[in-house]
């Protein structure tokens, strides 16, 4: 056995050299239970992540924590490593999700966030639980969780790091929905088959159409392209309800790489995005060979994802948390495609 961390004076953890390891207690005269190495994701995929003193306070936490039992009292027993990592890191992200339902003001900028950060939170917890449950199905439906939710992170993370413009990207977002709704009643009319002919001659299209007309007036100009816009200044208002007005497909301008850009993981999203999508789309190589990743590193990177936008949102609005979660947040800003230094 030998010590590979110690926290204060008498307490100490143990490598046991054979898999294992265990926190002891001179003072107290007291060792916990050893914590299987080989159960610890954190042990091997965050060790690289964070480095080694967040390897040591992760397992000292392990030990000591609810996974674990006073001596003489078996262990908790720990099904698999995505176990173990997500009593780790889940928490922080319920906490954060939780403080955010508390936020009131500013309205849009609270509504942007509650939905994106929710679609990340249930992206990583989606991925826990597949992993644990159906793991087979985790190899193909994990990077499309994975994607989604890295999709949602990116957008977030453009609108809560915008300064002056926070509100402004915030109101872009959900104001989207009109130019959305705008979009399905084109693909509606212009449908031939019998549902779709059902919907468009309903005698309650008058009152939802009457609504999204006055609402496509309202905030219509600020998502038409430039022909939209020449259109527009020709036409007048009524060319913002005309079927054929030219929206821009997105709430953002421009593309998803200049978001990512914007937010700085215009890198990782160049090599993430390429490989992720390839599952959205069912290509031969991602059907055929499956991610080229292990199976616990989708779990770990839906983590990371919801670290890195728990961070963003305890930034924007100023929600107190413990330093460690803190310091799990701060490391997440780091390209997953590198080391530490």
């Amino acid at each position: 056995m030998r010590i590979i961390g110690r926290r204060g004076p008498c307490t100490y953890l143990i490598d046991r050299c054979d898999g294992t390891a265990q926190v002891a207690d001179t003072q107290q005269g007291r060792r916990w239970p050893p914590v299987p190495k080989d159960l610890i994701l954190g042990l091997v995929a965050w060790q690289e992540y964070e480095g080694p003193q967040a390897l040591l306070n992760d397992l000292f936490k392990l030990s000591t924590g609810p996974l674990a039992r006073p001596a003489g009292e078996p262990p908790v027993p720990i099904r698999n490593f995505e176990e173990s990592v997500y009593s780790l890191h889940g928490p922080i992200l319920q906490d954060v999700l939780k403080e955010l339902r508390k936020q009131r003001t500013p309205i849009e900028l609270v509504r942007a966030a509650q939905l994106l950060y929710r679609r990340i939170y249930d992206g990583a917890y989606s991925l826990y639980l597949l992993r644990h449950e159906v793991p087979d199905a985790l190899i193909i439906d994990g990077p499309n969780i994975l994607r989604s939710a890295y999709d949602a992170m990116l957008q977030l993370l453009y609108i809560l790091c915008g300064g002056s413009q926070c509100n402004e990207r915030a109101k872009l977002y959900l104001d989207f929905l009109w130019i959305e709704k705008h979009h399905l009643r084109r693909i509606i009319d212009t449908s031939k088959h019998d549902l779709a002919k059902a919907v468009s001659t309903s005698p309650d299209r008058t009152e939802g159409e009457d609504k999204l007309n006055r609402q496509l007036l309202h905030v219509g100009p600020r998502y038409l392209t430039q022909k939209g816009q020449k259109e527009w200044a020709r036409r007048g208002n009524a060319y913002l309800v005309d079927a054929k007005a030219k929206y821009r497909p997105k709430w953002y301008p421009g593309k998803l790489s200049k978001i990512a850009e914007e937010v700085g993981f215009q890198s990782e999203y160049v090599l993430f995005q390429k490989h992720m999508s390839a599952y959205v789309h069912s290509s031969v190589l991602a059907l055929a060979f499956g991610p080229l990743m292990k199976l616990q590193t989708i779990v770990f990177l839906g983590l990371t994802f919801g670290l890195r936008s728990a961070g963003a949102v305890v930034k924007a609005f100023g929600i107190q948390v413990p330093e460690r979660y803190r310091q799990k947040m701060a490391v997440a800003q780091r390209s997953f495609y590198d080391r530490p230094n």
